[in-house]
């Protein structure tokens, strides 16, 4: 494939933001709780049996705790629809960013379902969303996704 090939063939950029979606505390501490005893029973010598029963219970306690969360994917809108959200979400050039975080999160949504402007308003309304996670969400929608310059490949140098 040519370089012109591939730079016609250019994806938007995409983002997967996780969203807690239940308290993972227990799970968390049963994880911790694991490790523990894996690193104990490797610095005590105990048999590879025991030492792969461990691993395996570090594996699910793991996977106890990453159900606890999900990734939302996102992606960039073209240009032209991008400026057009901005103008309608930035009255006097001040950007609305509760409006605009409401307006991109319905529009950049991979996942047809979630392209619902009301239900967004009535999620970050909700009080389950923290002012952290609204303000990291506004930033990977906004910024990321439409700002900022990927990094490069790997040097050649």
């Amino acid at each position: 494939m040519s370089l012109r090939d591939r730079l016609a063939a250019k994806a938007r950029r995409r983002v997967s933001f996780p969203v807690q979606v239940s308290d993972p505390t227990a799970d968390q501490e049963r994880a911790a709780g694991a490790r523990t005893q894996l690193a104990v029973g490797q610095a005590t010598g105990i048999t590879s049996e025991s030492i792969e029963a461990l691993r395996e219970a570090v594996t699910a306690a793991d996977a106890a705790v990453e159900a606890h969360f999900v990734d939302v994917e996102f992606e960039a809108l073209a240009p032209d629809l991008f400026e057009e959200l901005l103008a309608a979400n930035a009255p006097g050039g001040d950007v609305d960013q509760p409006a605009m975080r409401i307006a991109l999160a319905a529009a950049c949504a991979v996942d047809e379902e979630l392209r619902d402007e009301q239900w967004w308003a009535e999620q970050f309304a909700s009080g389950a969303w923290s002012p952290g996670e609204l303000a990291d969400l506004y930033y990977r929608l906004f910024t990321v996704l439409h700002y900022t310059v990927p990094a490069g490949g790997v040097s050649k140098g």
